[in-house]
């Protein structure tokens, strides 16, 4: 009995050094970077509290504090590996961080696709989705890189529409975030993020963010599509009145819809102005498109009955957590309007 007893001790030590020695590793490559990258990128900056509070294989998720110009600073630094490469992505420490306590996951998941995912595979989820739109690849930033996640509704993310009042209503839309650059007269392949949006009756239409913040206005031209198949596409798009930019005719509404729903890569080049009154750009962008049958069957379709066997599992060992500064009521959907003509006039 003693040796039986001694045999399982043995071994939980052992399994708990494994699991110790892989978040070292990860930590240690994740602190490493953040060091090299952001932390000499801003100026005035001394970070000396880096505390993990997830991570697998992959991925590590840290929260740091330290000050900038002597002002107190909180970050969350996501740090993720694949295929022999390492990708991060920072953000402010807040209650839209991406790892959040197990009750506010819950809270924010509800009407999500990842809604029935652990907690483990819904936080690693966000991650990599998170890093996808915001990230970049460690000492590379100007690769184009998309990480696999464990879903098959791969970067697609369900929002739901709120009133002038920002309460919910009926109604959902589908989501995807592309990366791209722009130039204008005195800029070159300055940082643009693409926003590609579906309804129900698979009405689509795009956003594009200037700088990752200024949201492009009075556009129009034409936009030049290579779509999954490798078939290109010219189509007219300009500014409706909600500010979203769309094809301006019935059949090229058609012809950008079907082009969505092939899935696969969508590349797009639009040059506009550069006439007497207006400032010439151009717009380079992409969107991974795949998974965009699935979400709709699980948003449309099938929602209430999708199952586990929906998603793919993650590895994953999990500190635990208590962070008295996010609020459990947290709500991530950005605020919509009524219909996806009127899709967000903030983000």
């Amino acid at each position: 009995m003693k040796k039986c007893l001694y045999l399982l001790f043995s071994i939980s030590l052992s399994f708990v050094s494994c699991i110790n020695t892989q978040k070292s590793e990860i930590e240690k490559q994740a602190v490493e970077a953040f060091k090299m990258s952001y932390a000499k990128e801003v100026k005035d900056a001394n970070f000396d509290s880096f505390r993990t509070v997830f991570f697998t294989q992959n991925l590590c998720i840290i929260h740091i504090e330290g000050n900038v110009a002597n002002a107190p600073k909180k970050l969350e630094y996501l740090f993720f590996t694949q295929d022999g490469k390492n990708y991060e992505a920072v953000q402010d420490l807040s209650e839209d961080s991406i790892f959040v306590s197990e009750p506010t996951l819950k809270t924010i998941s509800k009407g999500t696709i990842y809604e029935k995912l652990d907690f483990a595979n819904a936080t690693f989820y966000r991650a990599a989705l998170y890093i996808n739109s915001f990230g970049r690849e460690v000492g590379n930033h100007n690769t184009d890189f998309i990480l696999r996640i464990p879903m098959e509704t791969g970067l697609w993310e369900l929002c739901g529409f709120v009133d002038e009042f920002g309460d919910k209503i009926n109604g959902k839309y589908l989501r995807i975030t592309g990366k791209g650059k722009f130039s204008k007269t005195l800029e070159t392949n300055e940082k643009l993020i693409a926003l590609l949006f579906i309804d129900e009756y698979h009405n689509c239409c795009l956003r594009l963010v200037e700088y990752g913040y200024g949201v492009v206005k009075d556009f129009s031209g034409y936009i030049k599509i290579k779509d999954g198949e490798g078939d290109v596409h010219e189509i007219y798009f300009s500014e409706s009145s909600s500010g979203n930019i769309e094809p301006n005719s019935l059949a090229t509404k058609m012809e950008f819809r079907d082009i969505v729903e092939k899935e696969g890569e969508l590349s797009a080049i639009a040059n506009i102005g550069g006439g007497l009154f207006s400032e010439k750009k151009s717009y380079k962008f992409k969107f991974n498109l795949n998974g965009l049958k699935k979400a709709m069957n699980y948003v449309w379709h099938n929602e209430n009955n999708a199952s586990e066997s929906d998603y793919e599992e993650v590895d994953s060992n999990i500190e635990s957590f208590n962070n008295e500064d996010i609020d459990d009521d947290t709500d991530i959907s950005i605020p919509e309007s009524e219909s996806i003509n009127e899709l967000i006039d903030s983000i």
